[in-house]
């Protein structure tokens, strides 16, 4: 037969799918516009009734994910900008005067401004609070960038086919795999750039994910796939944002494990090739991973530690097929076990086969 004998090489390894993973933050500080891993609130306070804008307005931003409160005031024109604000919920608070205002559950995205605009009616009762839930836009007036956000909560709740950031990028509009990474808007994937807390991990050699971050470490995603700012160059694809984690005042955490057994998996199907004297296929035996993720206060609104840990287990079986050319078999009668093809004699039955020619096999086509 075409295949004359086969060995089971097994391939162990252990690796960390991502190494140990530290991040603290240090005191809030003023700044004066949003980073590639933050965000701002800005909007403009009006009276209820008059419409009139109103300067000496106090806008106070509040969030577990931020470590200090951050405060500004509005100008003569009733505008407000906070800068410099992680990615998360947050609490916005309006003073003017004795009038109290909240707007709960505004979202802040990496690399975006949320408008927040505020009417106050001045003749409200002094000493009153009034609470307005907030929405998102659907839709941001003040960009120009094309794209799509993944926040944590898309990437917990959607299955995605992979353990990394990468395998989520397909969420965004004109995505498509290509081989060796996903590509976007007709480019191939080894044109885009790849950011991880503001730092290019994009590989050196092919311009592939130089560093795989996994999705439990992972805060929000932001992929631009045009439009892009004056930070982001040397793209002709999408550019891929990632933010990770960051601890909080508050002790948050989890453990988590995943584990793909071989009997669950397809097995691998390849091409036969002529020209090859030695044929190799490899099958999962089994992929695992686990780890922990960890973070919380060192010295409240001051310092702060995020921790994680994920090594990764996987086990690969190769076979391997030696094959050479023979010339003592012909086509039976009986079909071949994987198909309603014919079978080929077994070499060595009597009488000789032996034409001159080598046997071909019915399956491939090739000599056997």
């Amino acid at each position: 037969m075409h295949m004359m004998n086969t060995r089971k090489v097994l391939f162990a390894a252990a690796l960390g799918l991502s190494s140990i993973f530290v991040t603290s933050l240090f005191g809030a500080h003023d700044a004066y516009a949003q980073s590639t891993t933050t965000g701002a609130i800005q909007g403009v306070i009006t009276d209820l009734k008059t419409g009139e804008k109103l300067p000496g307005v106090t806008v106070v931003a509040t969030s577990p994910a931020l470590a200090q409160t951050q405060t500004a005031i509005t100008d003569e024109n009733g505008f407000y900008k906070i800068t410099e604000l992680p990615p998360g919920q947050y609490l916005v608070t309006f003073y003017y005067a004795d009038i109290k205002i909240e707007a709960s559950g505004v979202i802040v995205g990496v690399n975006k401004v949320t408008p927040v605009f505020q009417k106050v009616n001045q003749q409200a009762a002094g000493g009153e609070v009034v609470r307005i839930e907030a929405k998102a836009p659907p839709i941001d007036p003040t960009s120009t960038t094309q794209g799509i956000t993944i926040d944590k909560n898309y990437i917990k709740n959607i299955p995605v086919p992979g353990r990394t950031f990468e395998a989520a990028l397909g969420a965004a509009a004109g995505s498509q795999g290509d081989g060796v990474g996903v590509s976007f808007s007709g480019s191939s994937s080894l044109e885009n750039q790849y950011y991880v807390d503001g730092v290019n991990t994009t590989g050196l050699t092919l311009g592939t994910v130089g560093s795989p971050v996994i999705n439990d470490f992972i805060e929000e995603i932001e992929v631009i796939t045009g439009g892009y700012n004056a930070e982001f160059g040397r793209a002709t694809g999408g550019v891929v944002n990632v933010v990770t984690k960051s601890g909080s005042n508050e002790f948050k955490g989890s453990i988590f494990g995943y584990y793909q057994p071989g009997f669950l998996t397809a097995a691998a199907k390849v091409a036969p090739v002529n020209a090859s004297s030695i044929d190799i296929t490899a099958n999962t035996a089994y992929n695992a991973d686990f780890g922990f993720e960890l973070g919380g206060p060192i010295i409240k609104d001051k310092l702060w530690f995020f921790v994680g840990f994920a090594p990764q287990f996987v086990q690969n079986d190769f076979t391997r097929t030696v094959k050479r050319e023979t010339d003592c078999r012909v086509k039976v009668d009986a079909m071949h076990p994987q198909g309603d093809i014919p079978n080929l004699s077994i070499c060595g039955s009597t009488p000789d086969y032996q034409d001159g020619k080598p046997d071909v096999d019915p399956r491939t086509g090739l000599p056997s």
